[in-house]
């Protein structure tokens, strides 16, 4: 169609020309190479130096007409711009909401501490429409409105005479809420409306023309609250407010509530027609990327297997990435529709989509830098606020910051060496025990809720020096909170890699994601991202939600205690792997009995007198006997796609140590082992040899729902052949 005809043709797109973006949007580079003449000329001609000055000068004079301000906020009540309400607000979340969260509880329904937050920003952004003049109507995009729904549906049970609610009985989607009058303060009724694509078709009256437009009409005495999920705006969400005078305007208050989370690279609750979409894409994408390579020799019979290589997982996470930042542009543009004089923009942007927007701007600046200069005016203001955020979270006197980073990584190094000298020497001899006592206390759970109060159960213990103890985290309480880079650098031939900021570091600190991945913050229930029920769970998938949330009920902490590198990687996610898997067998596996009665029922027991046992410590992690059978648990922290495949020296010497505890303690009349990764893409169990298996506690299933595998099971429970 574009091709032999002599029409001019514009392709019009706010975010299609981001070419990184080679899964969702439309590949320029074939388009660009399919529109070539036989001399090697293109048609296809993007926009040149004189187009990309006059979106810049566009957009000053729609900036000229508009009051924009930017501002962040984070899960503390004190980063939102509630000053007049903040009691209030307090007040609503320590009655109504909190009674909401014990009912779920009550229901065994698991709410995530994400969750929470989702509801406590409504709330507060909520409220803050009841005191700010200037703004008449907020518009907000979060993940899905699932839960701000059923939030809804209880507050209306409640029939709180101070936090008056009403449902609208023309459309379920409608609610109105006013405040018991105070003193001198109007009585402002605010409407919410929360929009999904099938809004329109909901209305109660089936003969009725009405659309959500409808509803964005300005009244004396009521405002508007206008929420949607990220993935419902994207279906043709085009909101445009009408004021009594009949003029068109623009929302005067956007809101980020929280992050997406989700994109096609990173798929969530969707029914498994669209995971194969997702997956779909995914391979296309990366078979983009090789082409555009040029220089790569893989083969299409070689691609299965380059899937499960850290190259193809890169790429996946760098996609999933664009993605979201954008989602971000779109939703942001959705809030500039008109232009209207002296239009009031207040922006809001959640911390964790300030971080990804931190990445995204990083990734155009590099690769792509015309895309800012074309951002529309609300996206350009969010930009430059970003940056200059992002410069006050800056690490001072970077020099310094490294010698310390380097010295903090020598001094754990040092020390871990020396531990793992004394378990060498504790396998020799029974009374040096003390070493258990370190490495039992270096892995103590309550570093993933109290980082603060680890770190002092370790001073008190005597056992560590006091460098070493402050090697493990990195802890600014002057900057409490900044997107972790990483940086590397070299000194007497030793590389070193060390904790950097956005401005020196070469690469984003994934330990967040390793520590709370990202599973456990956008699935939800049986839901997909519009509230949409999809199915029932596999009975073990709550289970692993419940788990995690136990073990780590504030990932937040971790935003201003950030495990350094070699703590992380060495010591705090495999721990957290160990926990989990321990809590696991206990709670799950034996249904959650004492261990008198586990022993009585199934018959096992868990062996932990090292005392007697001294030469199996730290060979594998977890050991459990019945009926003279050792059995052996390596809980592994491999990430997702170095789990698919393990290599012949792991293998061996797994191999070799359980030959040589059946050697040391002849007692056990068989010693079988397990290589245990924490989670793959897909259910894999395999056996090596008669006494050696490997496997992974935790797989995806079609929906993208974390599930148990029987790996576990079938280890402590083999089946007679």
């Amino acid at each position: 169609m574009l091709a032999n005809n002599g029409n001019v043709i514009f392709i019009i797109s706010a975010t299609g020309g981001i070419i990184g973006d080679l899964s969702t949007s439309y590949d320029m580079r074939y388009l660009e190479d399919n529109l070539r003449n036989e001399s090697g000329q293109s048609s296809f001609k993007a926009m040149v130096e004189e187009e990309v000055l006059l979106c810049e000068e566009i957009r000053d004079q729609r900036e000229a007409k508009r009051q924009i301000t930017v501002n962040f906020f984070n899960e503390n009540l004190s980063s939102f711009p509630n000053n007049k309400t903040q009691e209030v607000a307090e007040r609503f979340e320590k009655n109504i909401l909190k009674d909401f969260i014990d009912d779920c509880k009550n229901d065994n329904t698991w709410l995530s501490s994400y969750k929470i937050q989702e509801l406590n920003n409504f709330i507060r952004f909520l409220f803050y429409l009841f005191e700010d003049d200037s703004v008449q109507e907020t518009i907000a995009f979060t993940q899905t409105l699932r839960w701000i729904k059923k939030f809804m549906n209880f507050w209306d049970k409640v029939h709180n005479t101070n936090f008056v609610f009403e449902k609208s009985p023309k459309h379920p989607n409608i609610y109105y809420v006013n405040l018991k009058p105070q003193k001198n303060q109007s009585n402002i009724r605010i409407k919410i409306i929360l929009y999904e694509a099938s809004f329109n078709s909901l209305y109660s009256d089936k003969t009725t023309q009405k659309t959500y437009l409808d509803e964005l009409v300005e009244e004396e005495g009521q405002k508007i609250f206008f929420i949607s999920a990220y993935q419902s705006a994207s279906k043709g969400l085009n909101p445009i407010i009408r004021n009594q005078n009949g003029d068109e305007k623009d929302f005067d208050s956007l809101v980020l509530l929280m992050d997406s989370y989700y994109t096609v690279m990173k798929p969530s609750l969707k029914k498994s027609i669209d995971a194969e979409k997702s997956t779909t894409l995914y391979h296309f994408a990366l078979m983009k990327s090789i082409v555009n390579l040029g220089e790569s020799n893989i083969e299409i019979k070689d691609f299965n297997k380059y899937l499960s290589q850290p190259e193809a997982g890169a790429f996946r996470e760098q996609q999933h990435q664009i993605l979201l930042g954008k989602e971000v542009l779109q939703a942001i543009g959705r809030s500039e529709r008109r232009d209207f004089s002296n239009q009031v923009v207040k922006i809001f942007v959640n911390e964790e989509t300030r971080k990804n927007l931190v990445n995204f701007y990083r990734y155009l600046e590099r690769e792509e830098s015309n895309e800012i200069r074309k951002f529309s005016v609300n996206n350009h203001k969010v930009y430059l606020s970003v940056q200059e955020e992002e410069k006050k979270r800056a690490i001072n006197d970077y020099d310094e910051h490294v010698y310390h980073e380097i010295n903090a990584s020598l001094h754990f190094q040092t020390f871990r060496e020396k531990m793992l000298d004394e378990i060498d020497n504790f396998h020799q001899d029974k009374n040096a025990f003390a070493i258990t006592k370190m490495w039992d206390a270096l892995r103590d759970p309550v570093v993933f809720k109290e980082p603060d109060r680890y770190l002092k159960k370790l001073r008190e213990l005597k056992l560590f020096p006091d460098d070493f103890i402050e090697s493990l985290f990195y802890h600014n309480p002057e900057q409490p909170e900044f997107t972790p880079y990483l940086a590397s650098e070299e000194e007497d031939g030793k590389k070193f890699q060390f904790i950097s900021d956005s401005i020196n570091g070469e690469k984003i600190y994934p330990y967040q994601k390793r520590l709370y991945p990202e599973y456990l913050k956008t699935n939800t229930q049986g839901y997909d991202l519009e509230g949409n029920e999809i199915g029932s769970l596999d009975p073990s998938t709550d289970l692993i939600y419940k788990i995690y949330n136990k073990l780590i009920p504030q990932p937040e902490v971790f935003n201003t205690y950030i495990p350094r590198p070699h703590f992380f990687y060495d010591v705090l996610y495999p721990s957290l792997t160990e926990n989990f898997t321990e809590r696991w067998i206990k709670d799950v596996v034996f249904k959650g009995k004492e261990w008198k009665a586990i022993k009585v029922i199934y018959g096992f027991e868990q062996l932990l007198d090292f005392k007697k046992y001294n030469k199996l410590y730290e060979r594998f992690d977890l050991y459990y006997i019945k009926d003279n059978t050792l059995f052996c648990i390596d809980v592994k922290a491999w990430s997702i796609a170095s789990g698919n495949r393990l290599s012949n020296k792991t293998l061996e010497k797994s191999q070799n140590k359980l030959n040589t505890i059946l050697s040391d303690y002849p007692k056990f009349s068989a010693v079988r082992g397990l290589l245990l990764n924490l989670h793959a893409t897909q259910e894999k169990s395999h056996q090596y040899s008669p006494t050696l298996f490997s496997g992974n506690l935790i797989y995806f299933d079609s929906q993208r729902f974390p599930v148990e595998s029987n790996i576990l099971k079938d280890f402590l429970f083999p089946k007679e052949k």
